[in-house]
């Protein structure tokens, strides 16, 4: 069966450290997709622009 809607989570619902989301995500859940919305208490916007550790972190559990 396919879809083309993709199962994700929001990793702020779970928690604000984007590691221990992406985390339980990756291996509780079995997701291969997330949705940033804030990560370590800011918002997308302000914190992503050249965030190498979230898209280190991203690139670990292997997210899209």
């Amino acid at each position: 069966m396919s879809s083309r809607f993709k199962l994700s989570v929001i990793t702020d619902e779970i928690t604000q450290d984007l590691g221990h989301a992406l985390e339980i995500a990756s291996k509780e859940f079995g997701l291969g997709y997330v949705e940033l919305r804030s990560v370590w208490n800011k918002n997308i916007i302000n914190s992503m622009k050249g965030n190498r550790r979230a898209r280190r972190l991203l690139g670990k559990f292997v997210f899209r």
